[in-house]
């Protein structure tokens, strides 16, 4: 799969400690690999949302929207309890 990102989603991913760059590392490299967003690990669709998911990373949470059949935009990585925030929800907003 293609896959992009936010300036957001960068600058969040240059603030984790190495463990999670690691495992962030390994997730992206799974995700452009898969045909579909079913393959991904840890994968879940957000209830509420049309193309929203959300990938789990040890105690952060990888929001990405489903642009296409087979393009990732992703849009922010925070830590577990910042995730479901009303401040992120408003990002998603329309999704």
């Amino acid at each position: 799969m293609k896959l992009s990102f936010s300036k957001r989603f960068i600058k969040q991913a240059k603030t984790l400690d190495s463990v999670t760059k690691k495992l962030l590392h390994t997730v992206l490299e799974e995700a452009e690999e898969a045909n579909r967003v079913e393959e991904i690990g840890n994968c879940m669709k957000m209830s509420g949302y049309k193309q929203v998911y959300r990938i789990r990373i040890s105690d952060h949470r990888a929001i990405f929207i489903l642009r296409t059949a087979s393009s990732l935009f992703f849009q922010y990585i925070v830590s577990r309890g910042e995730a479901y925030g009303k401040k992120y929800r408003e990002l998603l907003k329309g999704e």
